[in-house]
């Protein structure tokens, strides 16, 4: 890819007669690659802090790293990997000497999943001018929504359905009941 996008710009201007509304593929790879690389030369003087005159050995503002790893550095973040470290991804026994494991809200956990986004989607694509991230959101292969106006039960099944709650209902109530025929020995007869 050239680094002067310039000079490759009017090589290209030269070597092609530009019609009106006419459409041209341009080259997005090589030495003629004008377009691709006057927007890589602009995402990479954003990160080095929009120099006057570009250099070859222009580099990342500290200050844009600083950024990232603030972004990383959240309090929410922190507070959704203490419980994850400790409850799911490494589950530990926790006893009662242990400090207790922190809860955090869908708002945390929101907020959280936001700066690790926005730092790897940022990452992606001003850093290693790749595609970006994408949707957060996972896409459903069916309508989310179908049967979201519809009642949980059917009224016609609803006498089967307490018919089923109380014979649940009253088996496990007779697990507590005659415990003592269980666990006591029997009274001898008499």
């Amino acid at each position: 890819m050239p680094f002067d996008a310039q000079a490759a710009y009017e090589r290209h201007l030269r070597s092609t007669t530009i019609e009106p509304n006419r459409v041209t593929w341009l080259p997005t790879s090589g030495p003629e690659a004008w377009g691709t690389s006057q927007m890589l030369h602009g995402a990479f003087d954003a990160l080095a802090g929009f120099p006057a005159k570009r250099k070859r050995l222009d580099t990342v503002q500290p200050e844009v790293l600083e950024k990232l790893k603030a972004h990383l550095a959240h309090e929410a973040i922190a507070a959704v990997c203490e419980p994850a470290d400790r409850s799911m991804a490494h589950a530990e026994q926790i006893t009662s000497n242990d400090k207790p494991v922190a809860n955090v809200t869908l708002e945390t956990v929101d907020t959280a999943l936001k700066n690790i986004v926005q730092v790897a989607s940022f990452i992606s694509t001003d850093f290693f001018s790749d595609a970006a991230f994408g949707s957060v959101v996972p896409v459903p292969q069916f309508d989310v929504l179908e049967h979201l106006d519809a009642p949980w039960v059917d009224a016609a099944h609803l006498p089967a359905l307490h018919e089923h709650w109380h014979a649940v209902s009253d088996r496990l109530a007779d697990w507590t009941d005659n415990l003592d025929e269980h666990f006591l020995p029997r009274r001898p007869s008499t």
